[in-house]
């Protein structure tokens, strides 16, 4: 492409829509968004065809360059899920807690709560396992896990030392 085409073609993007009212932090939006759904797309062939490892580095990229997008917000849940597959609970545990942190009413904000909660009782970490699954209730009390983190916190409860 010609070097000033590309600029024109732009120009003209931008005149044909609304009289001219796209910004550029709009068209820059849609470029990150669409850059990010395509590497969502490759990490996903990663693990299709079996190959965890590149995915799980692929999904966390896309989480931390993109964290305004749709993509960026289901990698993060899923460079959290794929630290588990691979069993790396502290990677885990920092997808999911940054998954909530900057999504904490997202698709997936219970489904992240919900593993955070396994992984303090998996960790040792009864107190927290506790209050997590307490968390749950009260943030999602019509949640899918909700009957399961009763048996976090029974668990918790009875493994966990006596006071």
């Amino acid at each position: 492409m010609p070097a000033g085409a590309r600029g024109k073609r732009l120009t003209i993007g931008l005149a044909a829509t609304q009289g001219g009212s796209l910004t550029r932090t709009t068209l820059v939006g849609a470029v990150a968004a669409s850059r990010a759904q395509a590497m969502v797309s490759v990490a996903d062939c990663y693990l299709a065809a079996g190959q965890r490892e590149p995915a799980s580095l692929l999904y966390a990229a896309v989480g931390a360059q993109f964290p305004k997008t749709a993509a960026g917000q289901n990698a993060t849940y899923e460079a959290g899920r794929l630290a588990l597959d691979l069993g790396r609970p502290k990677q885990a545990r920092r997808a999911f807690e940054d998954y909530l942190a900057r999504y904490p009413h997202g698709v997936l904000a219970g489904e992240a709560l919900f593993r955070l909660c396994s992984l303090a009782v998996d960790a040792g970490r009864f107190d927290d396992a506790i209050r997590c699954a307490r968390r749950y209730r009260r943030e999602q009390p019509h949640g899918e896990r909700t009957l399961d983190t009763y048996f976090i916190e029974a668990t918790a409860l009875r493994e966990g030392p006596a006071d």
